[in-house]
């Protein structure tokens, strides 16, 4: 059976590199260059993403806590599934040295999703012909 093209997302890796994120600015600064938030497949994981982005651009300091308190004050804390998703991510066993290898796999199935989502307007597009 075909993934829908919602489906189609590498959510260990994702949750990944944003804890690589949570780890030092040098790697939040690195994401900024590479990753773009729609290379984020699910949902949670980019208004995260978006987040952290925006902490780092306004040079705020992160941490869990200081995150979780953000993710507060933009009233998008139920939207990322809570504290306990947050710590979840926080706690995975990563080091910033794997970061490249997360957004390798992340930019690799974004390429898919684009790829079907393109292969869905064709279709769409041929039908109306």
């Amino acid at each position: 059976m075909a993934k829908s093209i919602t489906q189609i997302s590498s959510p260990d890796s994702e949750r990944a590199a944003l804890s690589c994120m949570m780890l030092s600015a040098d790697t939040r600064y690195k994401a900024i260059e590479v990753l773009r938030r729609e290379d984020f497949g699910v949902s949670t994981n980019r208004i995260i993403f978006d987040v952290l982005v925006g902490m780092t651009t306004a040079n705020l300091d992160v941490d869990l806590i200081l995150l979780i308190e953000r993710l507060k004050e933009l009233n998008l804390i139920g939207n990322v599934g809570g504290v306990g998703y947050i710590s979840d991510i926080d706690s995975l066993e990563v080091t910033a040295h794997n970061f490249s290898s997360y957004v390798s796999t992340i930019r690799g199935v974004a390429l898919k999703r684009s790829i079907a989502e393109i292969g869905m307007w064709a279709m769409e597009e041929a039908h109306k012909r």
